[in-house]
């Protein structure tokens, strides 16, 4: 049986009850990361390649690479070195 079609963009959702990660207080602190740009940002801190983060996950490349931007643009930072030390900065485990 195949499942039912949940829409546009249903794949790309966060799943019901997902953690985001959320700053508060902070007056420079940049908007929430969704758990997957968490998790990519953790990963890649961890010194996994881009490859050994995506097939896992269930990513295209071209996903991953998006989570990344996106990351970095809720963090403000120009590459994933500087959104990692952004987001330890604000008190994330990364």
């Amino acid at each position: 049986m195949q499942a039912p079609h949940r829409g546009r963009g249903a794949a790309t959702r966060p799943p019901a009850g997902a953690q985001r990660a959320v700053w508060r207080g902070a007056p420079d602190a940049p908007r929430s990361l969704s758990g997957r740009e968490l998790l990519v940002l953790q990963l890649l801190a961890l010194g996994y390649s881009r490859p050994q983060v995506a097939e896992p996950a269930s990513l295209s490349l071209a996903v991953l690479e998006a989570t990344e931007r996106s990351a970095c643009a809720a963090l403000g930072a120009a590459t994933v070195e500087e959104a990692v030390e952004l987001a330890r900065h604000h008190g994330l485990n990364v």
